[in-house]
């Protein structure tokens, strides 16, 4: 199954980048993507169209062919998304965050209850901004989340994603599934606009805009106990923070584990 690719314009002329996978009558989700956009695989794509799903993943503000955006907050980037969502015709949709996009998640339930039917988290960003969760890291986790916070958005972008890129060639840099090179990704979705992970991991320390605790949406929680990146005991602390949350418990599954992903859209399939 074939990607489609698109270009979105509002009425400011910012550009929002996007592709959508399965048929276009399916069930609506809106995917947000980790620190780096990765294709999905065949079998996820195959899951999706088994189910009659409709993903859509879009590219934050300074990754690809997104616009830079000024917003003070992931709750102010979620604000918009309004026109996008009307353009794309969505009244009723869930919600899937990996890693850095799950924030985004959590404000687009905030910011479009009428229209959130489920948020799904997978090996997602806690609620970092939570004095309890803050205390949870450790101390040089701790000064990370600071200079985050801090640093300018193209300082924080231009050296994480050297962390990253050199984290994944470590891991051994394979190619995707159909083919397509580490390199190309990075070079079409990340270099040489290093601004969309700077400010993604920005403003993921910052105040989102919003209290996470307070919402009132289902969420589903999708999280390894060998999780490398983000402790589990984390995420568990999070769940119990939110007022409607069911948490999914794995095992030697490492950060950004497919298996999750795979059992999210499972899930969201099953609830329909």
């Amino acid at each position: 199954m074939e990607y489609r690719h698109f270009i979105f314009r509002d009425s400011q002329g910012n550009r929002f980048e996007y592709y959508t996978y399965g048929p276009e009558n399916g069930y609506p989700v809106l995917y947000m993507h980790g620190a780096v956009p990765m294709p999905f695989s065949k079998s996820l794509l195959a899951i999706v169209q088994k189910h009659n799903l409709y993903l859509i993943t879009i590219l934050r503000p300074g990754y690809g062919s997104s616009s830079r955006l000024n917003h003070r907050s992931v709750y102010g980037y979620t604000l918009k998304l309004e026109e996008f969502i009307s353009h794309l015709q969505l009244k009723r949709f869930d919600v899937l965050g990996l890693s850095a996009g799950s924030p985004y998640c959590y404000a687009l339930a905030a910011a479009y209850p009428q229209l959130v039917d489920g948020v799904n988290i997978c090996a997602g960003i806690p609620l970092v901004n939570n004095k309890e969760i803050y205390r949870m890291n450790a101390r040089q986790e701790r000064f990370l989340f600071f200079l985050s916070r801090h640093l300018p958005p193209y300082v924080i972008g231009k050296y994480g994603v050297k962390a990253i890129e050199a984290g994944e060639r470590k891991k051994g840099w394979k190619d995707t599934e159909d083919g397509e090179s580490m390199d190309s990704i990075f070079q079409k979705y990340v270099y040489p606009n290093w601004y969309g992970l700077g400010q993604s991991t920005n403003l993921q320390y910052k105040n989102w805009g919003f209290a996470a605790s307070l919402l009132q949406k289902k969420i589903y929680i999708y999280h390894s106990r060998d999780d490398e990146m983000i402790p589990f005991e984390i995420a568990l602390k999070s769940s119990r923070l939110l007022k409607s949350c069911e948490l999914f418990e794995y095992e030697k599954e490492e950060h950004s584990s497919e298996r999750l992903l795979k059992n999210a859209i499972i899930n969201i399939a099953g609830r329909l």
